[in-house]
């Protein structure tokens, strides 16, 4: 496989089975730090090893036998790097690569700044872990509530 086919076969998996997250890990006394995190799982692990020696990150079984599956995760900067290769042909997750992409892009280091933006940045990166989120939880709902819709269509004085 080429570089532009492994791209565009990438965009299909973060479209089809991938996940884009905006996470936070509480330390010490009050801190927090985010991070982003893009991982795609699958029943075979040859494709994401392909990902892995295209765009880094690392790929780990889960599960156990007979039934393991393998997840190929990538972080930070790196994915970061995989997003931006990979928008323009997102279908579905175009937006959350979006949000993913902002956050990443415009990430300070907190040890660097005073009291009142420390807060501000936390604040920014709080808000769009939370847009990521919705955005997932709307795609879900969606999704669940589309024979919802049609059988409103077919008996129109129904509530669900």
């Amino acid at each position: 496989m080429n570089a532009s086919e492994l791209t565009a076969y990438a965009a299909g998996l973060v479209d089809g089975c991938g996940v884009i997250v905006i996470g936070a890990s509480k330390y010490g006394r009050g801190h927090v730090s985010h991070w982003l995190q893009v991982s795609i799982r699958a029943a075979e692990r040859e494709p994401l090893e392909q990902l892995k020696g295209k765009f880094e990150g690392t790929v780990t079984p889960v599960g156990r036998a007979p039934r393991v599956n393998w997840i190929w995760r990538v972080m930070g900067h790196d994915a970061l790097a995989f997003l931006r290769r990979v928008r323009p042909l997102l279908q579905l997750k175009g937006r959350h690569a979006e949000i993913a992409i902002a956050f990443q892009a415009e990430k300070r280091d907190l040890d660097t700044l005073e009291i009142l933006e420390r807060h501000t940045e936390l604040a920014r990166r709080a808000t769009q872990k939370v847009m990521l989120q919705q955005l997932t939880r709307r795609r879900k709902v969606t999704h669940a509530s589309e024979p919802v819709r049609a059988t409103q269509r077919r008996f129109p004085g129904t509530r669900v």
